[in-house]
């Protein structure tokens, strides 16, 4: 679904490689992508869910600088 932005966006990390991010349309409708590090999925409003062990489905349309973001081990680069 395109024009969902990060704008307000909402990301928690676990671990390396293990994210949910929370973002939504410009209707304010949540869309939903994670990871538990070896399956991604996508959750749309009023679609069905879809689920992918590639590393690179559901791609999020980030800037490249920040796409890092998604497999920094926060707590191993605290701990630094």
């Amino acid at each position: 679904m395109l024009g969902a932005g990060l704008d307000g966006a909402t990301l928690y990390l676990r671990g390396n490689d293990k994210f949910v991010l929370l973002r939504h349309t410009p209707s304010g409708r949540t869309l939903i992508n994670g990871s538990n590090g070896q399956t991604r999925w996508l959750i749309r409003p009023d679609k069905p869910v879809l689920v992918s062990n590639d590393p690179q489905a559901f791609r999020i349309p980030m800037p490249p600088d920040l796409e890092a973001i998604l497999s920094l081990d926060l707590k191993a680069t605290l701990l630094q």
